[in-house]
């Protein structure tokens, strides 16, 4: 009995979750090769067994059929925790528009799983964490774009194979265009997803927005060896979702009001931020940033709790920003 037992768990192990599918002959090989000692016929009726309690299912579109987990259920865990339980249940709640729907699909039965445990955990208090988590957003929240959920699947695998691609991108006010890229990396900013990629045999990183692509093929080529040479992590922490405006770093001097940029004591603008006492409801800030239109925006957002001091040029887009908007209002 112990040993039919340790027999069909570990032919529960070798059945893929569907769409992927192992026919009996391979599980009597693979069953074989573990040291178990049974006939083709036992390995059937292990499969029928445990078809019986688990959702195990038989494609029997052709013979020999073929078996596989079923793709939307999951086999309960009774051990998960209620920790285990919350964390996937505000994963359900927030990390909607990060993964493709197809992902999602695979993941439900998790989500399902953890929301029946933290209802039925009724005396405990996790049982009422998720309602009292909360995402809120530094910027105005916008609506994402509309996803080809195909597309988007492709765009993730090809990242997670190392796959080159061919595709049709329509880039803002140009006409569609083909493409052969090396997809390196997934970037998640707001609503919007990136896929940076390279050219050819460049190590030039581009941006491209995944709900711009128009199709997707994969193909059997792997990255060229270029670009397996770009740092991604160095790209980003010079700024480049900062929309540069060069590749220079800016020597930032600037009067702020104390009350409005207190949050720089905390979240500091760079690693070599400094804050020093100046008047009494000032300080002046000095930090190594990025030369970006973020920078620019984020000066603009404080209105007069802000003054530039140096450098000298970022002063004068500052006060044009200002006349400009001045005009406009006909101040």
């Amino acid at each position: 009995m112990a040993d039919s037992a340790v027999r069909q768990l570990t032919i529960l192990t070798l059945i893929p979750r569907g769409p992927a599918t192992i026919s009996a002959g391979e599980i009597h090989r693979k069953v074989l090769d573990a040291g178990f000692q049974v006939s083709a016929k036992t390995t059937e009726r292990d499969l029928n067994s445990l078809s019986r309690f688990f959702p195990v299912l038989a494609d029997e579109s052709s013979k020999p059929y073929r078996w596989y987990f079923d793709k939307f259920e999951l086999i309960d865990i009774p051990r998960i925790t209620p920790q285990m339980a919350l964390t996937l249940s505000v994963m359900n709640k927030h990390a909607q528009n990060l993964l493709p729907k197809d992902v999602l699909s695979y993941l439900n039965p998790y989500f399902r799983q953890a929301g029946k445990e933290l209802a039925e955990l009724s005396d405990n208090s996790l049982s009422t964490w998720q309602d009292k988590i909360h995402v809120v957003h530094d910027t105005l929240s916008f609506q994402p774009p509309v996803y080809d959920d195909h597309i988007q699947s492709q765009l993730y695998l090809a990242v997670i194979q190392g796959k080159q691609i061919k595709a049709t991108y329509h880039a803002r006010g140009k006409e569609e265009r083909e493409y052969q890229l090396n997809p390196l990396s997934l970037v998640f900013r707001g609503q919007l997803t990136y896929i940076l990629c390279t050219s050819s045999g460049h190590d030039t990183v581009l941006q491209f927005l995944v709900n711009r692509f128009r199709s997707v093929e994969i193909t059997d080529q792997s990255l060229h060896k270029n670009s397996l040479t770009v740092d991604i992590q160095a790209y980003l922490d010079q700024g480049a979702f900062g929309m540069l405006k060069s590749n220079d770093k800016v020597e930032l001097v600037a009067r702020v009001q104390k009350l409005k940029g207190w949050h720089l004591h905390e979240t500091p603008l760079s690693k070599d931020q400094q804050i020093i006492d100046d008047q009494d409801d000032s300080f002046l800030l000095k930090a190594t940033v990025a030369d970006s239109h973020h920078l620019l925006w984020w000066i603009i957002s404080l209105g007069d709790r802000i003054e530039v001091l140096e450098p000298s040029s970022l002063r004068d887009i500052v006060i044009t920003q200002i006349k400009d908007m001045a005009n406009k209002y006909g101040v």
